[in-house]
């Protein structure tokens, strides 16, 4: 997800099958890869960090004696 600030007079896209409309100036989040196909129409601010899967474990186990 990205933060992204409209840039244009007025904005409506359909977000998780919702239509939004937003005015110039207002500040919101969609997925990275929206954001890019929107082009000029709005300023991305920053990039927010998707949640990390956990890792898998790498560290073996413990033997019994």
């Amino acid at each position: 997800m990205v933060k992204v600030k409209v840039r244009v007079n007025n904005l409506a896209i359909d977000v998780d099958g919702k239509e939004m409309r937003f005015r110039r100036g207002d500040v919101f989040e969609i997925p990275a890869e929206r954001a890019a196909g929107l082009g000029n129409s709005v300023l991305i601010l920053e990039n927010i960090p998707e949640p990390e899967q956990n890792p898998p474990d790498t560290v073996a186990a413990r033997k019994r004696k």
